[in-house]
């Protein structure tokens, strides 16, 4: 045991949970100076959508986007103009806050500030502003959240396979207290996302689930690793949209590979019922109770009874939990690697290799991010008798 990681993890726990949120929130007018109440916002997308909507809940309006898409350059989304980055800075430089939103935000804030724009910050910090509109999201939470669980949070520093995977779990807790990307490690390389090549093989054997297929990504890069060599590949998908996009990039493939591959139009989740689900044909399409179409949603141990999976992919956009409750069974039997995202709430960091453990103690337990920040965070349950560490 590494004396001076757990000590760090010891003074992270130990924090006073009034005292940090007091610093949370004055980072954001500490960066910001005196523009704090004028925000350009940096990155019209997913993220930046969210942020717009979440301060106009609450009476902020900011200034403009800004984007480096040149096709929505002087166009208007959800009601502000959105500027290339040199005009923004030009306009609004001397006066405004701009803040970054788009996750993997470093080369964005580098490309910014060499503009000459004085105040370049992440949505991170806009987010500790204003905790009552914007947080929790993802690894950006109440500082009380991680003191609150420090016991649990001991227990699964302990249950790591590797120092790789303590050091990031003592630096993601220290990055959810602080925000500074500077005590995080370098990530892994984002094409070994899902398939980590120092942990497991994946082989020709494979009987691959998919949980989140989106349209097909996760499907290509396994079949890319195993050369079109496997058992079966069983993708699960409820958003219709994406569903379609998943089945068209399947019928391009040879008819010996895609008749081995088995769609289902359904959401995986602690039982059978039918859910609310916010269908964007993205990927962050996700059950939700604001969500305008109804999707299946079925345990896992339902819809692979008779099937003995080895490797199952999890990302569903915060319902890991409630599908993990629909997996014991499959949990139990430790014959699959399980590579589960861990970015989506902040307590799913400690939740979930907790919950494994306790069905189990058939897995070792290893922890990789593969992209700035809290995100393509995921955890690894392998069999102990296919680990290669």
């Amino acid at each position: 045991m590494n004396s001076t990681l757990k000590d760090k993890l010891e003074s992270i726990l130990q924090h006073d949970p009034g005292s940090v949120k007091k610093s949370q929130k004055e980072m954001f007018d500490e960066n910001a100076g005196g523009a704090a109440g004028s925000i350009v916002l940096c990155g019209a997308g997913p993220l930046g959508q969210r942020t717009l909507g979440c301060l106009r809940s609450i009476g902020i309006e900011p200034l403009a986007w800004v984007d480096n898409k040149v096709d929505l350059w002087t166009k208007s989304i959800s009601g502000l103009v959105v500027m290339a980055p040199e005009d923004a800075v030009r306009r609004f430089g001397p006066s405004a806050t701009f803040v970054v939103t788009v996750f993997n935000p470093s080369a964005l804030m580098k490309q910014l500030s060499s503009l000459g724009c004085p105040r370049v910050v992440s949505y991170t910090l806009l987010y500790w502003k204003y905790p009552e509109a914007l947080i929790p999201y993802g690894g950006v939470q109440e500082a009380k959240d991680i003191t609150t669980h420090a016991a649990d949070i001991r227990k699964v520093y302990d249950l790591w396979g590797d120092e790789q995977s303590r050091r990031e779990f003592v630096a993601q807790l220290e990055w959810r207290q602080s925000l500074d990307p500077k005590c995080l490690p370098q990530p892994n390389p984002a094409c070994e996302t899902y398939f980590p090549d120092d942990l497991v093989r994946v082989t020709e054997k494979e009987v691959f689930v998919d949980c989140g297929a989106f349209d097909g990504d996760s499907v290509k890069s396994f079949l890319e690793r195993v050369n079109y060599s496997f058992e079966q590949v069983i993708p699960l998908e409820p958003d219709p949209g994406n569903c379609l996009k998943l089945k068209t990039s399947v019928s391009k493939l040879p008819d010996e590979v895609s008749r081995k591959i088995s769609i289902h139009n359904v959401a995986v989740g602690a039982a059978r019922e039918r859910v609310r689900f916010a269908a964007h044909g993205t990927a962050g399409s996700g059950i939700s109770e604001t969500g305008t179409v109804e999707a299946d949603c079925l345990p896992l141990d339902e819809i692979l009874e008779g099937i003995l999976p080895t490797y199952i992919k999890m990302d569903i956009e915060g319902a890991e939990p409630e599908a993990l409750m629909g997996a014991r069974r499959l949990l139990k039997q430790n014959s699959a690697v399980w590579a589960i995202c861990l970015y989506h709430k902040g307590q799913h960091l400690w939740e979930l290799p907790f919950f494994i453990a306790s069905l189990s103690d058939g897995y070792q337990l290893y922890l990789r991010r593969y992209a700035e920040d809290c995100w393509e965070l995921v955890l690894y349950a392998i069999p102990k008798g296919r680990c290669l560490g």
